[in-house]
């Protein structure tokens, strides 16, 4: 999976929101009148939109700027979530001030790629420091 800065920008202002962050998720399909492999492509479509949004989100807990959300890998690869008072912790929070402003973080996406430096926790505070001056001597 790539990590989705814009992704995990719309996850935690949708907690911050108080929203619910899993309405994105897909409908498992059921079985009806597909064959076999129509109905084994509308599974994988679904698992993957479900590994991309779970797996993000897995990434905010680790990484300790999520709490009240656990997610569960299966044997099979397979993710499950709980929910428990989803919430950001102070480290979320302030990383979401950091890209809240539509403006700033298109401003730290673009600095980014220009100068050709790969987004990361670090990178996004540092740029979005400059563009923040930036933006206020304009």
């Amino acid at each position: 999976m790539k990590l989705d800065w814009d992704l995990i920008r719309e996850q935690l202002t949708c907690i911050e929101e108080e929203r619910n962050v899993f309405a994105e998720l897909p409908v498992s399909p059921k079985w009806t009148t597909q064959t076999e492999s129509e109905f084994i492509a509308e599974m994988d479509k679904c698992r993957a939109i479900e590994s991309r949004l779970l797996g993000h989100l897995e990434i905010l807990i680790d990484s300790g700027f999520l709490a009240g959300i656990s997610i569960h890998r299966s044997a099979d690869g397979s993710l499950h979530y709980s929910i428990h008072s989803p919430r950001l912790t102070l480290q979320g929070h302030e990383l979401l001030a950091e890209m809240r402003s539509k403006d700033l973080w298109e401003r730290i996406k673009t600095t980014a790629k220009n100068k050709g430096i790969e987004l990361t926790v670090n990178a996004v505070k540092a740029i979005g420091k400059v563009a923040l001056e930036k933006i206020l001597s304009e």
